[in-house]
């Protein structure tokens, strides 16, 4: 009987969602390929650089644009738990990454996101679980405040 409980809670939060309030800034820089080589080089999948993206006409043929981005996620629930479950798992998290656009893989296009810094170590340990990222914990919310003055 456990195990039948077990799985139908298993099938239950596999087809949920997340929702949460989110506020997020983007940052589109432009970065130098060679800077850029160093983490690509890192990733499992071979990946080579779009130079027909829609942004490289405004950038000089050694550049590739780049996204930093800041998010703060505020009250975030999922939508499968019971509500008073949820309303005690929920979390509220402040996040950086690194994503690196049009990227080519296996012939396709592909974000890749090389760096993501959180402030809280179950998020932490569920993005490299769940999306594989490689994700980083940081120990203080005054690091990441700094990071969003800038």
């Amino acid at each position: 009987m456990k195990e039948i409980c077990f799985v139908f809670c298993m099938i239950s939060i596999c087809r949920s969602d997340t929702n949460c309030r989110t506020t997020g800034w983007w940052i589109l820089q432009p970065f130098s390929k060679s800077i850029l080589q160093s983490f690509l080089s890192q990733s499992k999948e071979h990946l080579e650089f779009n130079s027909s993206n829609p942004l490289a006409t405004y950038m000089q043929k050694d550049q590739h644009p780049v996204y930093l981005e800041f998010n703060q996620q505020n009250q975030c629930k999922d939508s499968s738990l019971p509500p008073f479950i949820a309303n005690i798992t929920e979390q509220t998290f402040v996040e950086f990454k690194l994503e690196i656009p049009y990227l080519i893989r296996q012939n396709k296009t592909v974000m890749f996101k090389p760096l993501v810094y959180q402030n809280d170590f179950i998020d932490v340990e569920a993005s490299k679980f769940v999306y594989g990222l490689p994700a980083y914990f940081v120990s203080s919310l005054v690091s990441m405040y700094i990071a969003y003055t800038i």
